[in-house]
């Protein structure tokens, strides 16, 4: 409803968000004429989505107030790639070691935030999360380089450090 044009890319979008408190984000593309594919990813399990929100969010994407008429439209599970960050983190003579739970849960709660469909997590955005008042250096040994993903597509991390 309020919707001009029930097709279109935003629209999808908007239904698909709609159709489950469950559902983090989605993205709609079109990888051939007729066929539209929403990819959802969830608020729950890291991400990953049950097959109960799966079959939720189908239904939902089926009924002929959201459907186009002449579109064919198909629900799948957004792609996750887990990011393994593997860190030596030094700490400064005078900080205390427990800085480290500190930095950990900021860290996973800052990774959090961002990680979504299609954003890419950059070696520089992980070092500035680490590196905090009293921390002297960050030596990040994982990722080897930019994890760079496309829009139906979002990360996880699992994360260590010393």
């Amino acid at each position: 409803m309020g919707w001009s044009s029930v097709g279109s890319r935003e629209a999808y979008k908007f239904h698909a968000l709609n159709s489950d408190a469950r559902v983090k984000e989605a993205n709609a593309d079109s990888p051939e004429p007729g066929l539209v594919r929403i990819s959802i990813l969830s608020k729950e399990n890291g991400g990953v989505v049950s097959h109960d929100l799966l079959e939720k969010v189908t239904a939902y994407m089926l009924r002929e107030d959201v459907r186009m008429l002449t579109d064919t439209v198909e629900v799948v599970l957004c792609g996750l790639i887990e990011v393994n960050v593997k860190a030596k983190i030094i700490l400064m003579n005078s900080t205390p070691p427990e800085i480290l739970n500190t930095i950990r849960s900021s860290f996973i709660l800052a990774f959090s935030k961002i990680a979504g469909l299609g954003v890419s997590i950059s070696r520089s955005w992980i070092i500035s999360n680490l590196f905090v008042n009293g921390v002297k250096d960050v030596e990040l040994q994982s990722p080897m380089a930019d994890v760079l993903v496309t829009e139906i597509v979002s990360v996880r991390s699992w994360e260590y450090w010393s």
